[in-house]
């Protein structure tokens, strides 16, 4: 395992939980709020952004963990951070909502093994 992977590995699980917590802390009322959209952007950005270095530096890490989206979560990091204009807060909440909760479980599973 590359050195920087486990702390990456950190910083994913770390986001994806603060991204959970806005999502549950401001519930419908995120959307109008833009100090919580942004907030819940830049974990969704930071989590994909971790889980992006780990392709790029460590592919023996990411081929022994396939059940991680490696794949959705750079491309929503990628959709963040360059369409930053077209981000619809709506799909961003569900897609945190419907996908984070197991990605959470699989990180932390990670972490508690390592």
């Amino acid at each position: 395992m590359n050195p920087r992977t486990l702390q990456r590995i950190r910083d994913a699980h770390r986001h994806v939980g603060l991204a959970l917590q806005a999502v549950e802390r401001f519930g419908p009322d995120l959307a109008q709020d833009v100090f919580a959209s942004l907030a819940l952007e830049r974990s969704v950005e930071v989590a994909g952004e971790a889980l992006r270095a780990i392709v790029e530096t460590d592919p023996d890490f990411v081929a022994q963990a396939p059940q991680l989206p490696w794949k959705p979560a750079i491309r929503l990091r990628t959709r963040l951070a360059h369409g930053y204009s077209n981000i619809e807060t709506d799909f961003l909440v569900e897609t945190v909502r419907s996908e984070f909760p197991a990605l959470l479980v699989q990180l932390e599973t990670f972490l508690t093994d390592h």
